[in-house]
């Protein structure tokens, strides 16, 4: 019989700091100087190596790295006539490291509920297969349609089963909130650096004139959300004294949201924010008129802060008019093509490797381009076209079976489990809330490391349903 994997100790407070610093300042190296991915390969070897000598810490970095640095580990690869990133190599050895831990009996361990996730999570993973070989024989460019089966099925897919064992080995929340908390210092020394450098995201695709600076990339947005909602809930549950600490963090990373200059980053943090109200109202009502109005007290000080710095002029310039007038009508175009080919392939979709083309207008309105590339820019109507109806059942199956498993959760247990358990739910949830209102505008879960992080989700709302470790285990 196989051994259950080995518990993972908290590490060192005094390690984060310099894990936070140290992954920073690499991302911001690699980021300014534009290095090749085989110099990135170099400054990571000492960290490969650490992580081959303690594996038990492999889960924690592939989760940092997922909420904070995805566009370094998911977006930056090396051309072997197929794309490698560094978020392969984590999210591979992340699940060998879970199949060597001897994990053959976890879903008996999950409890009867999870055999139905398991049955789905091997039909999205054959479903998946039959996607790519569909792209293949309709010759999409086989590096799109291997990319597309990476992003939309492997990386969730993997994750969610890597992050389990992980989920399983940790002592409690807060191991978790430690490493989220690793994850917002990262985010916020990147957001300093390119306020103070004035540098933007991805700068040359924003260095055109009339064009706002970006401070955050969608993926980077989203993980701040992560960080505060995150410190917001543990405030519920937290000592008197750690209430102060969390409800810092949660301005910071709040902070952040409005401070990366994205619409959408904005609606999708106060989605979350009434999704993990929302939760908590199952399980005490009061807790979510205290959250939601500590919450917008908050946010409200915040925007008066913004009000008074430079800040407000890119505010106001994302706000106006004509921005929201082109920016709307670019969406509107490409969706409607999408749906378009979606409803010319309803069940099954075009396969794997879809490459998107459509008709928008240029600045002005005073000309019309075609727009060419696979960015939908709705990561639900990309789903949908490239695998149809059968895909988008799939995945729907396995949330439908994630959720309903851990609202349930929210009323067993002794009073102490029920409330800790609701917290983790309402993080994770209005996680969730987060990234689909992001990916309905924006490329997200189509861009890599979102996926990873909607693993991590699935993993805790599956494990931490049946049992939340206290705090004095913790």
């Amino acid at each position: 019989m196989t051994q259950p994997a080995a518990r993972v100790a908290p590490m060192p407070v005094r390690v984060y700091p310099v894990l936070a610093v140290g992954a920073s300042l690499l991302f911001i190296t690699v980021e300014s100087a534009g290095l090749h991915a085989a110099a990135i390969v170099v400054l990571l070897l000492p960290l490969a190596i650490y992580l081959v000598l303690h594996p038990a810490h492999l889960y924690a970095v592939l989760a940092v790295a997922a909420v904070s640095l995805g566009n370094l580990v998911a977006m930056t690869g090396v051309d072997l006539g197929i794309r490698i990133y560094p978020l392969d190599l984590l999210l591979g050895a992340a699940f060998v490291a879970g199949l060597v831990a001897g994990e053959s009996e976890a879903w008996s361990r999950d409890g009867r509920g999870a055999r139905v996730t398991q049955l789905v999570v091997g039909a999205l993973a054959v479903y998946g297969v039959a996607s790519l070989l569909y792209g293949l024989a309709a010759h999409h460019p086989s590096r799109d349609a291997l990319g597309d089966f990476r992003r939309m099925f492997l990386y969730p897919i993997l994750s969610f089963l890597a992050f389990r064992v992980f989920v399983r080995t940790l002592n409690g929340p807060r191991v978790l909130t430690h490493l989220l908390g690793i994850a917002g210092v990262i985010l916020l020394l990147i957001f300093v650096t390119r306020l103070v450098t004035g540098r933007s995201y991805h700068e040359e695709a924003f260095a055109v004139p009339g064009e706002a600076i970006r401070y955050l990339s969608y993926a980077e947005a989203a993980g701040a959300s992560f960080v505060a909602l995150a410190a917001l809930t543990a405030t519920t549950v937290a000592s008197r004294s750690m209430r102060p600490v969390l409800l810092g963090a949660f301005a910071l990373s709040t902070l952040l949201v409005i401070g990366s200059n994205y619409r959408t980053a904005w609606l999708a943090f106060g989605a979350g924010l009434l999704a993990a109200g929302l939760v908590l109202g199952v399980r005490r009502p009061t807790w979510t008129v205290r959250l939601l109005g500590l919450g917008g007290v908050l946010a409200g000080l915040l925007l008066l802060a913004v009000r008074l710095s430079p800040l407000w002029s890119l505010l106001a310039e994302k706000l106006s008019l004509v921005n929201l007038l082109s920016t709307g009508s670019w969406r509107l175009f490409s969706w409607a093509k999408a749906y378009s080919v979606f409803h010319s392939h309803p069940l099954l979709g075009v396969g794997l490797g879809y490459q998107h083309e459509f008709y928008r207008f240029g600045a002005g309105f005073q000309s019309v381009y075609l727009n060419k590339g696979n960015t939908i820019h709705n990561d639900l109507l990309w789903v949908a076209v490239n695998t149809g109806l059968v895909g988008l059942a799939l995945f729907g199956l396995f949330w439908i079976s994630i959720l309903w498993r851990a609202y349930r959760s929210l009323r067993k247990g002794p009073p102490s489990d029920a409330d800790r358990r609701a917290v983790v739910v309402a993080t994770c949830v209005g996680q969730l809330a987060v990234v689909t209102v992001t990916s309905t505008f924006q490329p997200s879960v189509s861009l890599g490391s979102v996926g990873v992080v909607l693993g991590l989700l699935a993993a805790i709302l599956l494990v931490w349903s049946e049992r939340v470790p206290s705090v004095a285990e913790g």
